[in-house]
């Protein structure tokens, strides 16, 4: 693993540089130490379906998607931490469809997500932290329709939400805590539609009255007409 992360961290077009080529560690199990740190995918597709990350740490702190697939989709997160800090998406898209997030920590704190896809869309969060607290939604897509959050915790908080489409269309909030305690909502679209359980921990406060019509809330979520 650390002579994979080497490869990534070579520049595109020179002696050794895995930019740009598919990665297949479909299965795998991570118990131990990745770095990623300050890797580049800028193309293909790498691939982590249906691993399992049981302890340890996962760093991809710096790291920047910019182009191709970094697949997850259906990979358990059991333990250690999985860590994104500072990383830059600004193309391609990183995958977590269906992945169950039941302990340890993921971390995209002051990540920026400017274009492309990150996708949670049916994860579940059942157990463990996601921060995305100081994180910048300024492009590009960010799903997290149909995903469940029924444990552990979940950070948005003083994250800025200035451009491009977050979605949590059809989420469910039925344990756990969701928080957006001194989140920006600057421009873009936040959709809250159809979600299911309370609304998060300081999103009202954090969206304002009258909320902008960029976020859509759920109706029942609104104080009354005075």
């Amino acid at each position: 693993m650390r002579l994979i992360g080497d490869h990534y961290r070579i520049p595109e077009g020179t002696h050794r540089s895995w930019q740009g080529c598919n990665l297949d560690l479909t299965g795998v199990t991570i118990d131990g130490d990745t770095d990623f740190t300050g890797a580049v995918f800028s193309g293909g597709t790498v691939t982590f379906g249906g691993a399992t990350f049981s302890g340890g740490m996962v760093n991809l702190s710096g790291a920047t998607f910019s182009g191709g697939v970094m697949n997850f989709s259906g990979a358990t997160f059991s333990g250690g931490n999985m860590n994104f800090e500072a990383a830059r998406f600004s193309g391609g898209s990183v995958d977590f469809r269906r992945s169950t997030f039941s302990d340890g920590n993921m971390i995209f704190v002051r990540a920026t997500f400017s274009g492309g896809e990150v996708n949670f869309e049916a994860a579940v969060f059942s157990g463990g932290t996601v921060h995305f607290g100081n994180a910048t939604f300024s492009g590009g897509n960010v799903h997290f329709n149909s995903a469940t959050f029924s444990g552990g915790v979940a950070h948005f908080n003083f994250a800025t939400f200035s451009g491009g489409v977050v979605h949590f269309n059809v989420a469910t909030f039925s344990g756990g805590i969701v928080y957006f305690g001194s989140a920006s909502f600057s421009g873009g679209n936040v959709h809250f539609e159809g979600t299911r359980g309370p609304v998060p921990v300081g999103l009202l406060e954090a969206v304002g009255t009258p909320a902008p019509s960029e976020v859509r809330l759920r109706a029942d979520w609104l104080p009354p007409n005075p």
